[in-house]
């Protein structure tokens, strides 16, 4: 099934807030502060609200009023977006340096309505990642996962359409690819760059079907 990245402005304000995402808005707390359109007191119950917010709907009213309006003006213009405009909230805040996830003798697992970034840095030793983008909103047509897998493993579940090309090596590892679907041109591309040494990167595309499918007993 394609992932659905056309999502009304009040859908999109669900979606959970990362720490990067918390991030961005304190720094332009932090300036508003800095040139005198903040005061001491609202700062500080502004950085509060930051820190404690659970979705990005929470955090987009907290800047609105300090020079972004376009932000709102984004979401009510938009009601039926494409891939090519199905962009975060925070799409214009600074997002280059891209997100990175460690998996050290743990996991690292993500799935549902989640959002992902233009570019992400995964290092997993003798760990597990799980990463299911089957029902994520991509916040770009090319999305850029630099994994490096050490005596560990990476699975990565892709919805139908997306474009995926594999640019790992490997020592002693290797990548499996299982059930990728057609592509389809006006989607996304998930690029995967890095190494496994010791470990295996698997990754599924829509036509993979878990044992639980094929008995009928469970959806995914």
């Amino acid at each position: 099934m394609l992932v659905q990245v056309s999502m009304e402005p009040h859908e999109l304000a669900k979606l959970r807030a990362s720490d990067n995402d918390r991030q961005r808005i304190a720094d332009v707390l932090n300036g508003a502060y800095a040139d005198g359109r903040l005061s001491a007191e609202e700062h500080s119950e502004r950085l509060d609200k930051v820190w404690g917010s659970k979705t990005l709907g929470e955090l987009e009213p907290l800047i609105v009023d300090l020079g972004r309006p376009e932000l709102a003006r984004q979401q009510s213009q938009q009601p039926n977006q494409t891939w090519h405009t199905a962009l975060p909230m925070l799409a214009d805040l600074d997002t280059a340096t891209g997100e990175r996830t460690w998996a050290v003798m743990s996991q690292n697992n993500r799935d549902g309505e989640w959002m992902v970034q233009p570019r992400h840095t995964v290092l997993t030793l003798m760990g597990n990642v799980k990463w299911d983008l089957r029902e994520a909103v991509f916040t770009a047509m090319t999305i850029e996962l630099n994994i490096s897998v050490v005596m560990g493993s990476v699975e990565l579940w892709l919805p139908a359409g997306v474009t995926f090309v594999d640019q790992t090596t490997h020592i002693m590892g290797g990548t499996t690819q299982k059930g990728l679907a057609a592509t389809d041109p006006n989607a996304p591309t998930v690029i995967v760059k890095g190494f496994t040494c010791m470990g295996a990167m698997v990754v599924y595309g829509a036509e993979y079907r878990t044992l639980g499918q094929r008995l009928g007993i469970s959806r995914k």
